[in-house]
């Protein structure tokens, strides 16, 4: 997980207009990753409960 805090710091922090624009894109990109990795995630959950509900269907239809 992105460390908001020390992101949010160096943009409270930043005196010059290279360190806030660093410190912002720094924070923009951290958010990005996590963003990626919970869709990734996500993804991954639903893709595990479709093969879940197809595999119950098949038992049930198997069991009929």
């Amino acid at each position: 997980m992105a460390n908001v805090t020390e992101n949010v710091e160096k943009i409270r922090n930043a005196r010059y207009g290279r360190e806030v624009r660093g410190a912002i894109c720094d924070s923009i990109l951290a958010m990005n990753t996590e963003s990626e990795e919970a869709k990734s995630a996500a993804i991954t959950s639903r893709d595990s409960a479709q093969a879940s509900a197809t595999s119950a269907q098949a038992s049930a239809d198997s069991a009929q």
